[in-house]
Order: C-alpha cells, then sequence, then structure tokens
C-alpha cells in the first residue's frame, strides 16, 4: 500500500508540474501534446485513463529533469481504486481549467496537413533533447517499420511544424465563429481546418444540440497571408453571415 501510495504522489506531482503549471507557456506546451498524440489516434482528452496513461508515457515519469525514476504509466494501472480516482478527479480539474485557459487547444484542430520541406528542414535541425517525447503506441510503431525512434520523432515534429503553421488560420477563423455565436448564446465552438479540402468545418453547440456549417478556408488564410485588414473585416462579416443562418436552421440530431 505505501508503494502504491508513493506512485499516486509522484504522478500527482507530474499532472501538478505540468497540466497545472503555474507557468502558462509549460502549462499550454503539455496540454497541446497530449491533445494531439490522443487525437492522432482517434481518442479526446475526456477519455481520462488514456489521456493519464498517454500523458505519463510522454513525461517518462521524471519531474524536472533526468529519467531515472520507474515508467509511471505502467504503475499507474496497478493502483487501487481509491487512487485512480484522486488522480482522475484531479486530472478533470485541470482538464476543466485549461479549457478556459487555452480554448485552442482543445476547440482548433487542423488535419490533412501537408508536410513541406521546410518542416523537414526544421525537424531536422531540432535538438534530441527537444524532440517530442513518443508514447508507448509510437514506440511501438517505429519498432515495427524498423525506424530508429529519434528518426520517426523527428518525422512526428515535422508534422507537428506543418500543423502549427495552419492552425494560426484555423484559430484565427476560431476566433470570429466564437464571437459571431457569442449572441446566440452558444455553449461550445468548434473548428476543423482540413487542409487538404480547403475547409472550415464548424461546429456550435447550443443547447445540447449541434449545428455545422463549412467555411471556405480562403476567406481567412488569405487576408491573414497577405496582411490585409480590409479582408479581415470582410471575413468576419462573411462568418457572422454564416453563423447566423446556420443559428436560424433546424438543429443537426446530437
Amino acid at each position: 500500500m505505501k508503494a502504491q501510495t508513493g506512485v499516486c504522489e509522484r504522478i500527482l506531482e507530474e499532472i501538478n508540474a505540468r497540466l497545472c503549471s503555474d507557468a502558462k507557456q509549460v502549462q499550454e506546451d503539455h496540454w497541446r501534446t497530449l491533445v494531439r498524440s490522443l487525437r492522432v489516434s482517434g481518442r479526446e482528452p475526456e477519455s481520462v485513463t488514456d489521456a493519464l496513461v498517454d500523458f505519463l508515457s510522454m513525461t517518462g515519469g521524471a519531474v524536472g529533469g533526468g529519467s531515472t525514476m520507474p515508467l509511471l504509466h505502467r504503475d499507474y494501472h496497478k493502483l487501487m481504486p481509491a487512487e485512480k480516482n484522486k488522480l482522475e478527479r484531479r486530472y478533470r480539474e485541470c482538464l476543466a481549467a485549461a479549457k478556459v485557459e487555452f480554448p485552442h487547444v482543445f476547440y482548433v484542430q487542423v488535419i490533412n496537413a501537408p508536410t513541406a520541406p521546410a518542416d523537414v528542414w526544421l525537424a531536422e535541425r531540432t535538438p534530441g533533447g527537444d524532440l517530442p517525447r513518443l508514447i508507448s503506441e509510437k514506440r511501438s510503431t517505429a519498432k515495427a517499420r524498423g525506424i530508429p525512434e529519434r528518426e520517426y520523432a523527428r518525422s512526428v515534429a515535422a508534422k507537428g511544424f506543418s500543423e502549427e503553421r495552419y492552425r494560426f488560420h484555423a484559430e484565427r477563423c476560431w476566433d470570429f465563429v466564437k464571437e459571431a455565436a457569442r449572441a446566440h448564446s452558444v455553449d461550445v465552438v468548434e473548428v476543423i481546418y482540413d487542409v487538404f479540402s480547403g475547409k472550415f468545418y464548424c461546429d456550435l453547440r447550443q443547447n445540447g444540440r449541434a449545428r455545422r456549417l463549412f467555411l471556405d478556408a480562403r476567406i481567412v488564410s488569405e487576408p491573414l497571408e497577405l496582411g490585409d485588414r480590409v479582408g479581415l473585416e470582410k471575413a468576419r462579416n462573411s462568418i457572422r453571415f454564416a453563423v447566423d443562418q446556420a443559428l436560424a436552421s433546424e438543429p443537426a440530431a446530437p
């Protein structure tokens, strides 16, 4: 029991040091990494057990440097229900706070983004210590494909650089949709930017029902790239009109 309590406390330290850190940039960076890792494999941060296992797999179990401590993602499964409940409760508290503090992390996604040569160039020049930590699933994938883990981590980093370029556009779209939806008491706004199709897929949840609209990404991306303030104002007005129309229609089934 003492050993389990020790594991529980170390995991709690991990959660507090990273997902609930007083350093906002540290906290945001860890949430971004975790949410992206989960969604790549079709899961969400609300899936508490999956999220904790992925999180502990990426951190390696060491707070503040070094990786000499036992792998906590394995020890987590051995905990008693009461200890797990304690950790899961704390995770949910951190998740709720992070959704308010960093909404773009949770409500904006980029999919089907091509990896450009510049992204590969950046990944190749990223110091080994700054590369993404691979969760156990990705380490297994790298091994199965015969790819050294560090090289696989570089490919993950390159994809991350690519997505970040497009996130800037998606986040601005989310800002405009959220602003327009505020007048309608919408509970949640989510935006998925499908780079391949060139579309923003917007999901508006109102009173437990979903309304969806699709926007041509160029209305936001082109003026952003050009620094065109007039174009951005037109995009804001176009999105406001689209949101008003979507919320005036019959809601989609939940």
